[in-house]
């Protein structure tokens, strides 16, 4: 996937409801860690 933001895989990724690990890039494992955070935040 070509993009200029690594938020667009990360929805790809957590919207295939498929357990998956990232290999490249590295930049993406900090947007995925970033977002769980969020959403754990969320969840409460």
């Amino acid at each position: 996937m070509t993009t200029d933001s690594l938020d667009w895989p990360a929805m790809a990724l957590g919207t295939a409801g498929v357990d998956f690990e990232v290999r490249s890039p590295p930049e993406l494992t900090d947007v995925l860690r970033d977002w769980g955070a969020r959403f754990s935040r969320a969840a409460g």
